[in-house]
């Protein structure tokens, strides 16, 4: 809805979505009762939400690193960023 309203804002979105997930694993790793491997699985995952966010917004049309010639683009990154975030959270939701 945000990008029909305003298409600028999901810039803004993104990272303040990326910054919740993190928020919340993190909350979520430092409960005691998780056992340690859980703790550093969604740690990890938190990590890598945050960077993905970050690389998102960095590098959408636009943007400061945005660089739509080179081999690596940062859309790309981001998207093995957030399946390798996703996948740490499913490793440890399913412990």
């Amino acid at each position: 809805a945000a990008l029909v309203v305003r298409p600028r804002s999901t810039n803004l979105l993104s990272l303040v979505g990326g910054a919740a997930v993190a928020t919340t694993q993190l909350v979520a790793a430092v409960r005691t009762d998780l056992a340690p491997a859980t703790r550093h699985r969604l740690t990890r995952s938190a990590a890598l939400a945050a960077v993905a966010a970050a690389v998102n917004v960095l590098t959408r049309t636009g943007a400061p690193l945005h660089r739509p010639d080179t081999v690596l683009q940062g859309h790309a990154l981001w998207h093995v960023l957030t399946a390798a975030s996703l996948y740490e959270w499913g490793a440890a939701a399913t412990r």
